[in-house]
Formats: structure tokens, C-alpha cells, sequence
């Protein structure tokens, strides 16, 4: 796990880089502490290099959110997809943290042999 911290034009970037378990939430602890206490404004948490997170990386972004939060600062997560994006979304976090709501129910390979959703 890599982290890099940048500000751009659209503010304050933390990209996050490799698999966010258990060793990269405890290393990235470090940096979202700087990101909390060293730093103003919004975040932008960008996710796109995480191919894995498990209940530890989840609680590293949740940490970020809830301190955030506390000083009436926003976290915008982007980029994640896949298994990272499917646990946002089935956790009901996907909406808070600005990620893109999903694709329509029942579109998709079974849509397209014709399997319905039964009511």
C-alpha cells in the first residue's frame, strides 16, 4: 500500500495505491493523521489503484470520514471499483462518500439471456 498526498485545482488528493487490509490501513494511519490535523478543506480520497479492501481498510476510511467530519470538513471518495465499490455500495456507504450510484437491477448478462428478478 502507497499513499500520496497532493493539492491539486480541485483541492486537498489523497491517492491511495495496492490493497488496503489490515498492514495498509495501519500504514496509511500516519498520513490520514497528517491529513486530519495538518491540513484544510475538503478530500478527495481517490481509490482507483485499490484492487482489495477488507473491514480494517474500511475502518481507515471511516476514521478519515468521522474526523473529518468533525471539522465540518467533506470527504469525497473516487475511483473505486470493483471489490472495493461493491463493499461501499452493500454497506450503504457508496451515496455518503459521492460514489456513482449502480446500474440498474436486472441489466446485465442475466437480463440479456432473459432471467427476471422474481417479485
Amino acid at each position: 500500500m502507497n499513499a500520496f498526498l497532493s493539492d491539486d485545482r480541485t483541492g486537498l488528493r489523497l491517492q491511495v495505491t495496492g490493497t488496503l487490509d489490515g498492514d495498509g490501513a495501519m500504514a496509511l494511519r500516519p498520513v490520514l493523521e497528517q491529513v486530519v490535523t495538518g491540513t484544510t478543506g475538503d478530500v478527495v480520497l481517490d481509490m482507483a489503484a485499490v484492487g482489495f479492501m477488507d473491514g480494517c481498510g474500511l475502518g481507515a476510511v471511516a476514521f478519515l470520514f468521522r474526523r473529518l467530519a468533525a471539522q465540518g470538513r467533506a470527504l469525497r471518495v473516487t475511483g473505486a471499483t470493483a471489490q472495493p465499490l461493491a463493499m461501499f455500495r452493500k454497506l450503504g456507504l457508496a451515496q455518503v462518500l459521492g460514489l456513482p450510484a449502480p446500474a440498474r437491477r436486472g441489466f446485465g448478462f442475466a437480463a440479456a439471456l432473459g432471467f427476471a428478478r422474481a417479485a
